[in-house]
């Protein structure tokens, strides 16, 4: 039996809603810039063995990524489907689908490799697995274990780290919640030229994650070409960002792939990307996105 391999970092679910009939969508690689590629989900937006577990045989083992990873991509999918094609009436956001949204939040987050120096400074300051909201304990007698030596140890262990994403993702809802009590979830449907684009980071967060509570601030969500979600006050008039401008944001925060199902519309954003950033202007425009 084959090994699963190409591990998604965002998944594949998420992915296939800015496909085309084809099952492909176009992409602008920031590390090849000079023209757009027509891709599939499987072709992008993944590492090799990234949530593969080695230990001491140093012989991968799936289990990660097919059994806790899957497991929770086969429940978020059947709701974030239901969220991304379902007409938007009193029933919408139901308790179920708040939920799946608020996780997929944070574990998005944690999940990417461009996240990972900032997840291993948190995992280096720490002094014992108990600011994991983990316990250790001797299999023979059962007492727990608090050798802090040993707990440095475990968490130096590059396989535990892997695991350890997951787990401080679930992290967020357990401290400081009442920080963002006031935020609610809206959805913006738009059928413009282009729609909205998304990207290998496509979380637009308002404000910089500085504490594990901030990744349930507000934030932006891009879900398919026509509907994008927005986690905000409220207090807020129910108004939303300029199009153009969350898809820019799109292009800058993207650590390399810009994914739209409109080539000639991801052709024309990226031109005028590149034209606003050399002329000085993107940080400007950039502070726009949250001004409506």
């Amino acid at each position: 039996m084959s090994i699963s391999k190409r591990h998604h970092f965002i998944p594949k679910y998420y992915l296939n809603n800015f496909t085309n009939e084809d099952n492909t969508f176009y992409i602008f690689d920031k590390k090849n810039p000079k023209k757009i590629l027509r891709r599939s989900p499987k072709q992008v937006c993944f590492e090799d063995h990234r949530n593969s577990m080695f230990g001491k045989s140093n012989i991968p083992h799936p289990y990660l990524e097919e059994k806790v990873y899957g497991f929770f991509d086969n429940k978020h999918a059947q709701v974030f489907n239901e969220l991304c094609n379902n007409k938007v009436d009193l029933e919408y956001w139901s308790i179920d689908r708040v939920h799946v949204l608020e996780y997929l939040i944070p574990f998005m987050y944690w999940r990417n490799p461009k996240n990972d120096q900032e997840f291993d400074n948190i995992i280096n300051s720490m002094k014992s697995l108990h600011e994991l909201d983990l316990t250790i304990s001797n299999g023979n007698s059962g007492d727990e274990i608090d050798d802090l030596e040993f707990h440095k140890e475990i968490l130096n262990t590059p396989d535990f780290r892997k695991a350890a994403r997951i787990n401080y993702g679930i992290k967020t809802f357990r401290h400081n919640v009442k920080k963002h009590k006031e935020l609610e979830w809206r959805v913006y449907d738009y059928q413009g030229f282009g729609g909205f684009v998304t990207s290998d980071f496509p979380l637009l967060f308002k404000n910089k994650i500085l504490e594990i509570a901030d990744l349930r601030g507000d934030v932006i969500l891009p879900v398919s070409p026509y509907r994008s979600f927005m986690r905000i006050d409220e207090n807020k008039e129910n108004n939303f960002p300029t199009p153009a401008i969350q898809n820019f944001s799109q292009i800058h925060y993207a650590d390399r792939f810009v994914i739209s199902h409109n080539k000639e519309y991801l052709e024309l954003l990226v031109s005028e990307y590149n034209r606003i950033s050399s002329s000085g202007e993107i940080d400007d425009l950039l502070k726009k996105l949250w001004v409506f």
